[in-house]
């Protein structure tokens, strides 16, 4: 979604809705045809905030990550719409940053695999092609 906030028309805007669409219709299908689960080890020092992650954040349907689809389409989109923003190559190495960072927490969570997360890269890099480039 925070994506999205960098949008300036109507037509740009139906474009990412389509383009989330794509990417959440594909992951439910993968999710309903080959449905995976993680082993969460318990090794884990379990802090508060982690205490909360698992306890809503289930260890089902894994592939591909829709944190790591949807982090793409928000990057694609910030850098598609941020041309006239005055500091955008600072903000764009900040939102590279942030994305990179969201990789890191996702595995070190223990929520994902590392080929769960080239499955949601690659979901959203064939969306966003299919959607922006395809039309």
């Amino acid at each position: 979604g925070l994506g999205s906030l960098t949008i300036s028309c109507k037509k740009d805007f139906y474009l990412f809705l389509y383009l989330f669409f794509g990417i959440f219709l594909t992951a439910i299908s993968i999710f309903y045809f080959y449905p995976t689960y993680i082993e969460r080890p318990q090794t884990i020092k379990n802090g508060f905030l982690y205490g909360i992650l698992i306890s809503e954040d289930l260890p089902y349907n894994l592939f591909p990550s829709l944190h790591a689809s949807f982090c793409i389409t928000t990057v694609f989109s910030f850098f598609k719409n941020s041309k006239g923003l005055f500091f955008k190559n600072l903000y764009r190495a900040i939102i590279c940053l942030w994305a990179f960072l969201i990789f890191i927490a996702i595995l070190k969570v223990k929520q994902h695999y590392f080929i769960d997360v080239i499955g949601g890269i690659l979901n959203a890099l064939i969306w966003i092609w299919f959607v922006y480039f395809i039309k």
